[in-house]
């Protein structure tokens, strides 16, 4: 049985990861090396986010609003961390509702 923090870590966080490297590729015009040093990740995994199709079984599902995606980059590219985490936690608790101990508020 999968835990709340593993499907978090395992499903969520990757779509979530996919879905803002496309908006800061495709709307931003940001390079692969940008996008991955601003998401914590390689570029590799970038490469790979923007050539998923975001329709495999395992992110099936996950609902992500683009207005709070948006919101989301937007701090991340200001440099608050913070609100991006909040973001963050919103987008996780509309997708799974648990008593979470790491939600920022």
């Amino acid at each position: 049985m999968t835990s709340n923090y593993e499907n978090v870590y395992k499903v969520i966080l990757p779509r979530l990861r996919e879905r803002a490297a496309r908006m800061m590729a495709e709307d931003k015009k940001m390079t692969q090396g940008k996008i991955a040093a601003l998401l914590g990740v390689t570029q590799a995994a970038v490469s790979k986010y923007l050539k998923d199709d975001g329709d495999d079984d395992k992110g099936r599902g996950v609902v992500i609003k683009s207005e709070k995606l948006e919101e989301m980059v937007e701090s991340i590219l200001n440099g608050h961390d913070k609100d991006a985490q909040r973001c963050m936690c919103s987008i996780c608790q509309d997708n799974v509702k648990f008593g979470c101990r790491l939600i920022v508020k």
